[in-house]
């Protein structure tokens, strides 16, 4: 997937108060929504944006307007209601990264018991949002993923406190909406990893043993885009040592 900014700052909310606003008007230039809405301008650019990429709204010479998406939740008072968790399920399905997350979660069976409860993790929601996209993310850009899911019916946003990370508490449409996306779309190949049982122990540098696998070690020349990071524990060695290591790595290359 090519690398993308996850959306940050907006809430699902504001989005669905936008939506109802919009209707009511029958769409409005961007600027005029800064004094319309009893919300701050950052978070209007925040929920347009928000908007535009699930699919909710369109932009065109600066004019907002709901799709039909949009159009469908603008009609409900409260963002609980089913038809609106629905639109926001289309929408993750719709927004790739978002759907490539949760497919991704999904291969790696990454919901587990925190604090009693089933739940995927922030941390996991960020590792694999990364994997998908390419870009690292910032903790905005991955609550808001899981206050989508939220509004998606998929379970409840919990703030993380106590020794526990924020993450989502799943729900039972959790698991009927991830089953519908395994049947509809391909599972993500998973990331490189370096397995330990894949290196090779060389001759030692200096009395260092380098335990580096010679095509571990041209895999970036080869791949392009991949990167590696390896580490050595280099307590107790000799500056001779070290640098005897560094050179024969920079060898390898």
């Amino acid at each position: 997937m090519a690398s993308v900014e996850l959306p940050s700052r907006a809430k699902p909310e504001a989005l669905h108060s936008l939506c109802n606003h919009l209707r009511d008007v029958n769409g409005s230039q961007k600027n005029d929504l800064y004094s319309q809405l009893d919300i701050d301008q950052r978070q209007v650019r925040a929920s347009i944006n928000y908007g535009v990429k699930l699919g909710f709204l369109t932009v065109e010479d600066g004019h907002v307007q709901n799709t039909g998406r949009g159009s469908g939740i603008s009609y409900s008072e409260n963002i609980g209601d089913e038809s609106v968790r629905k639109a926001f399920r289309e929408a993750i399905e719709f927004y790739e990264p978002y759907r490539d997350t949760l497919l991704r979660i999904h291969a790696g069976d990454l919901v587990e018991k925190v604090n009693g409860n089933p739940a995927i993790k922030q941390s996991v929601f960020k590792e694999k949002a990364e994997a998908s996209t390419g870009e690292e993310h910032t903790d905005r850009e991955i609550n808001l993923l899981i206050k989508t899911a939220q509004a998606a019916g998929l379970g409840k946003f919990i703030t993380g406190r106590k020794g526990f990370e924020t993450r989502l508490e799943v729900s039972d449409q959790h698991e009927k909406f991830i089953s519908k996306l395994v049947d509809e779309y391909p599972t993500p190949e998973p990331e490189e990893t370096v397995e330990e049982g894949t290196r090779d122990t060389t001759t030692d540098v200096g009395g260092v043993s380098t335990e580096v696998d010679e095509m571990v070690l041209k895999a970036d020349e080869a791949a392009g885009q991949l990167k590696l990071k390896v580490e050595y524990d280099v307590t107790n060695k000799s500056e001779e040592q070290i640098a005897g290591l560094v050179q024969r790595i920079r060898g390898s290359k």
